[in-house]
């Protein structure tokens, strides 16, 4: 009888051991690596996120470019006299040029393009030369826009020797509206209807403007 009270104190000491718990030196522990873990967690998905934000800004500004570039090309190569780009009295950057071979009897179509330096606004306006259409409003197409590398964003190259047509390049970065991130793009667009012959194309006097530019009923540069 005694040996078997002696068991059942043995047995019922065990128990009590298997459920006393954890002791707080185990608990410090436990939560110390848990939130290792959670700060391990955290700072993942924070660096993903500033990585999908950054990748994101990217696309952005190259998809800015891209719609641009593919605007003006549309534009530019049914021109038949590009004017020499040039500053206005804002200090903006502008160039002009008109389309004359149109279907249908279509009067002349001229178009303008401005980069506002100071708000960093690429945009461009329209009229047709028949005398009685006005200038349409400026339509923003970029923002957050700059000449790439600086200086002149619109280059002239003008139809001589061996180059037969007239040519436009332009030279543009955008910066990303969240995080900075940055695309940059330069691409020349040819005037396949221009020539030698095109009114805009010489500059004897070498002022940096057409001898006879285009577009002169609904053109100025602010």
């Amino acid at each position: 009888m005694s040996s078997l009270r002696s068991r059942l104190r043995a047995v019922t000491r065990r128990a009590g051991s298997a459920d006393s718990g954890l002791s707080l030196i185990e608990l410090v522990v436990a939560m110390a690596i848990f939130t290792i873990v959670l700060g391990i967690y955290f700072s993942a998905l924070i660096s993903m996120s500033r990585t999908t934000v950054r990748a994101q800004d990217t696309v952005d500004a190259s998809d800015a470019l891209r719609a641009t570039f593919n605007m003006m090309d549309r534009q530019v190569r049914y021109a038949t006299s590009v004017n020499r780009p040039g500053q206005g009295g804002s200090g903006w950057w502008y160039v002009e040029f008109e389309a004359t071979d149109l279907p249908e009897d279509q009067p002349p179509v001229c178009y303008q393009w401005r980069l506002d330096s100071t708000n960093q606004v690429l945009s461009f306006r329209t009229w047709s030369q028949d005398g009685a259409s006005t200038v349409t409003p400026w339509r923003g197409v970029a923002w957050n826009v700059e000449s790439d590398g600086g200086g002149a964003p619109f280059v002239f190259t003008q139809a001589e020797g061996s180059t037969l047509r007239q040519s436009l390049t332009v030279k543009l970065r955008v910066t990303g509206a969240t995080t900075g991130e940055v695309a940059a793009q330069s691409t020349t667009f040819v005037a396949r209807n221009s020539s030698y012959k095109s009114p805009s194309n010489l500059d004897t006097n070498s002022d940096g403007a057409s001898d006879t530019p285009v577009c002169l009923t609904g053109m100025d540069r602010p």
